[in-house]
């Protein structure tokens, strides 16, 4: 049996929302390492 419209409309709405997720995940991550590197830079900047 073939899928139902409204099961493909479903599936895609499952992976949009899967995707969004990532997406503010990897900005999270990339924020967190740029927070890190600068708290870094500025220690070492501090010693110098």
């Amino acid at each position: 049996m073939a899928d139902s419209p409204l099961d493909r409309n479903e599936e895609e709405a499952l992976e949009e929302e899967r995707l969004q997720g990532t997406f503010v995940l990897v900005f999270f991550v990339g924020g967190f390492l740029v927070a890190v590197w600068l708290i870094l830079f500025f220690i070492y900047l501090s010693r110098l």
